[in-house]
């Protein structure tokens, strides 16, 4: 096996342009304005709060931060900064963070998530990426309910010169991944990025058309490595992290694709996700255009957070 690596993650920064400010840099301004010890806990846990981090992560690094830096020692709230930017850091440091291609067969890679997150779009840029590394793609259209959603994959497709499997709408998305799986290993292809329908994680009967797909998929894979890459959307916080929590709990998700993180403050969403879910991030959307994707790293995410924020 071995991690796909590199491309473009100094995009990051700018990506986090909204989330640095509204995170770290008013943690930075409470750590450098609060009295007390107990004023400057109470003013960060709210900041934490705001930016959708969620309550247990949030009380999670209040006590580590009491930990690390207990009220019995005497110490300037520079070094209890420092220490936050280390509890972040290990917080999400889990491996692996990227996504693993098979060396002997077929990578395939089911692409779940609900409607609106920007699922197509993120096939579309790892697709990209993968073509800059010298892979082979396949496109299958799994979203056989949405004629719109077939279009939409159509055009990217096209648009990257790679081709696609597709079937009748309201046809069996099954069947779709069936056969994209059979066409990669007939034409002897690297990847398959099965697309499925935006499903509203809460409908049991979708959930349940979601788990034949992973079944039918490990099924005809005869060699490789099958993936399931849930898609969630920066902006949507908490119920983000509510989203992941179901998907992971109904069919056993790989890792995060987390778009639209450069249109948010909230990509504090990113720690409650690894911390509570154990699911590693293993790719960020930078951006609107198909190039804009880079592989998560935590210590270049963390230091992004912080860069040019200090006390």
């Amino acid at each position: 096996m071995n991690y796909l690596k590199g491309s473009n993650n100094s995009s990051i920064w700018n990506a986090l342009q909204k989330t640095r400010g509204s995170l770290i840099g008013h943690i930075s301004e409470a750590f450098k304005s609060s009295d007390t010890v107990e004023t400057l806990w109470d003013d960060v846990e709210d900041i934490l709060l705001a930016s959708d981090i969620g309550f247990d992560t949030t009380n999670y690094i209040i006590q580590e931060l009491k930990n690390k830096s207990p009220m019995s020692i005497n110490r300037d709230h520079s070094f209890r900064f420092d220490e936050l930017r280390t509890i972040l850091t290990e917080m999400v440091n889990i491996a692996p963070t990227q996504l693993t291609l098979d060396r002997v067969g077929p990578s395939i890679i089911l692409m779940v998530g609900v409607n609106g997150v920007g699922k197509t779009t993120s096939i579309a840029k790892l697709t990209s990426l993968l073509l800059q590394r010298n892979k082979t793609v396949l496109i299958g259209a799994g979203d056989t309910y949405r004629a719109a959603a077939i279009s939409q994959l159509q055009s990217w497709a096209t648009a990257l010169n790679v081709d696609m499997v597709s079937h009748q709408i309201g046809s069996d998305p099954s069947a779709v991944a069936f056969d994209t799986i059979r066409a990669t290993r007939s034409r002897n292809m690297d990847v398959a990025i099965i697309d499925t329908a935006g499903r509203l994680h809460g409908k049991a009967n979708l959930i349940e058309e979601l788990k034949k797909i992973y079944r039918t998929s490990k099924k005809a894979m005869h060699g490789g490595s099958l993936s399931v890459m849930l898609t969630v959307d920066a902006s949507t916080g908490q119920n983000g992290l509510a989203q992941a929590s179901h998907f992971q709990n109904q069919v056993h998700c790989d890792s995060i694709f987390l778009s639209k993180l450069d249109g948010t403050s909230k990509g504090g969403i990113v720690f409650p996700i690894v911390r509570e879910l154990s699911l590693p991030i293993s790719f960020v959307g930078t951006g609107e255009h198909h190039t804009d994707i880079a592989p998560f790293d935590p210590h270049k995410f963390v230091e992004g957070l912080f860069e040019n924020t200090s006390l």
